[in-house]
């Protein structure tokens, strides 16, 4: 197996490449740094942006996710990344 180690602003560019995905630079971003700080610099971990697609999604808002998905519990526990754009990135995996 072949791996590459890809640098922030790689990560994000592969985000923003998705064709099936709607991400902002800003949410592209958000997502990429929520998981560096869990995963940390010194791990190897696999990036799969089709993986992330389906477990992570960007709202306009809070209540733009609740448009989609009516009370579904505390949308605070499921934010991982608020943006700079008023964004929210969400965990729904």
């Amino acid at each position: 197996m072949i791996y590459i180690e890809l640098t922030k602003n790689e990560m994000v560019q592969q985000l923003l490449q998705d064709d099936f995905a709607n991400w902002t630079y800003e949410g592209a971003s958000g997502l990429i740094d929520f998981l560096l700080e869990i995963f940390g610099d010194e791990t190897n971990w696999e990036f799969d942006r089709i993986a992330l697609r389906c477990e992570y999604h960007e709202y306009e808002s809070k209540e733009d996710f609740h448009n989609d998905y009516g009370d579904c519990g505390d949308i605070d526990n499921r934010i991982v990344a608020s943006c700079s754009n008023g964004h929210v990135i969400v965990y729904q995996g």
